[in-house]
Parts: C-alpha cells; structure tokens; sequence
C-alpha cells in the first residue's frame, strides 16, 4: 500500500516514470496526497499526472504550462489556482474556496469564481481596467458554438452572467474575454450538473 501525505505540500515530480497520481514515488515528498495535501503541479514535472479515480484534497496550484489528464472529480476544500488545464472531461469542485481560472493579457488577469457550476458565477478581473472599460465576452461550446456573447462594463457583464450559464447541459464550455481593443483569452469551465 501507498503511503499518504498527512500534512503540508506535496509537489508532482513524476520520478516514478508515470503519470500514475496514486504512485508514492511521482511526489517529491514519497507520498500519495490526501485530503490534507496542498497539491502543487510544476509545469516541468514529466510525465504530468492522470487521475482516473476522483480525489479530494485541501487545494490545488496548477502552474502554467501544467496539467491533470482526468474525466473524474478533484475536489478541493481551500482556494485553488489554476494556471494550467485539466484534460479531460474532468471537473475542479470547490468546497470552500474559489476556483481561480486565471490567465494574463498583459498585466490584465481574469478568472472566473466560483465555477460557474454554481448558481452565482461571475468574472473578476485584476490589473490595468477600470470599472467603465467596455468588456466583450463570447461563450462557446467546446465544439466552437457560439452559445452568446455580453458586452459592456464589468458591472454589467457580470449581471447578465448567470443568464448565459444558468440552463447549459453538462460539458465543457470556454469563455473569450477581453477588452474590445485588447486580445482575448479563454477561460474554460466544466458543467457537471
């Protein structure tokens, strides 16, 4: 059997030459994370991990670049970070904390919190905006259907939020956010309902 961490960080490194989450030697510290493990995922670390059995864990930091390869559920009880994807047709659920799904457009950071799984889902965005900057946000079907698009200030797009998201089926959905003169960026979400 695989020892478990009981307490504090556990860092992916992938040592153990798989992408196996539940092999002791694919962590740093030789231990499998537990609910009591901030998990954190180097974008360097080869292979990145699988998860084929859904896990609960105190939090997650996904670094850009990294990944989890999983269709299951990680749940997580603190605020999470992710930088990078998870694969799959997999969901990131938040007991406690946000979900954070960040990504830069210079020195402009948006994300979406909590996920929009729940009932109340809006945007937030950190950096070079003020509150009267003309936003554009499309959301997609992960086959590139466009569901609808919002624009106006940040105020107003996040009034209107739930409306787009409150009657999607289950599935992977991206939203494209931006600036109208600014690039875009997506954000990806997983309905699981």
């Amino acid at each position: 059997a695989n020892a478990t961490a009981r307490i504090g960080a556990a860092v992916w490194s992938g040592n153990g030459g798989t992408s196996d989450w539940f092999n002791a030697y694919n962590w740093e510290e030789g231990v499998v994370p537990d609910e009591q493990a901030d998990v954190i995922i180097p974008a360097n670390a080869s292979p990145q991990p699988e998860l084929r059995i859904p896990v609960k864990i105190k939090s997650l930091q996904l670094e850009e670049g990294a990944n989890i390869d999983t269709d299951e559920k990680i749940t997580v009880e603190n605020t999470s970070v992710c930088n990078g994807s998870i694969i799959g047709l997999g969901s990131l659920i938040s007991e406690d904390g946000l979900i954070i799904l960040t990504g830069k457009q210079g020195d402009i950071v948006f994300s979406i919190s909590p996920n929009p799984i729940d009932i109340q889902s809006s945007i937030t965005v950190y950096g070079a905006l003020n509150s009267d900057t003309e936003l554009e946000v499309e959301l997609f079907a992960s086959d590139g259907k466009n569901i609808g698009s919002l624009n106006g200030s940040l105020n107003q797009i996040n009034a209107s939020l739930n409306g787009l998201t409150a009657n999607l089926n289950k599935g992977i959905y991206w939203l494209r956010c931006g600036s109208k003169s600014g690039n875009k960026q997506l954000l990806k979400f997983v309905v699981v309902k």
